[in-house]
């Protein structure tokens, strides 16, 4: 970690990290999200994707 979060990030913390990107509304609609979930030791437990649905 760089810049300010690096004051807030520790060894072993668990990190989110996004991208963000312009589409046309066509390609909006078609694209698909690819999110990877990792163990401990950032071996792979699955990916997907779609977005999880979480309850308000």
């Amino acid at each position: 970690m760089n810049g300010a979060a690096a004051r807030k990030v520790q060894v072993g913390d668990r990190v989110i990290i996004a991208a963000y990107a312009q589409f046309s509304e066509q390609e909006a609609e078609s694209y698909k999200p690819k999110l990877v979930y990792l163990y401990n030791g950032n071996k792979v437990e699955r990916s997907t994707n779609t977005i999880p649905v979480q309850a308000a």
